[in-house]
């Protein structure tokens, strides 16, 4: 499941996904910073899948490419399109 959550409401972001930690009782949780890690792989971390097939949630923080329509995010849509 992808669910993009954006806003300058960290406060109201991080509730929620506290919310969802605790429903799905996600334990295996990554952060990543945009800044400082390729969208290459942040997908490659998304695609890997854990020896007991644990959920795991994914969180980009600073997701530029939101914003910018001229970032190329040809790796992004291949993602969600397989």
């Amino acid at each position: 499941m992808v669910e993009v959550l954006y806003g300058t409401e960290s406060f109201l972001i991080n509730e929620y996904l506290e919310k969802i930690k605790g429903e799905r009782q996600i334990e295996n949780i990554i952060k990543y910073n945009l800044e400082e890690t390729t969208l290459m792989d942040i997908i490659e971390d998304a695609l890997y899948i854990d020896l007991f097939n644990n959920d795991k949630m994914i969180i980009v923080y600073n997701s530029y490419f939101l914003n910018d329509l001229s970032m190329d995010t040809t790796i992004l849509e291949d993602y969600f399109n397989h």
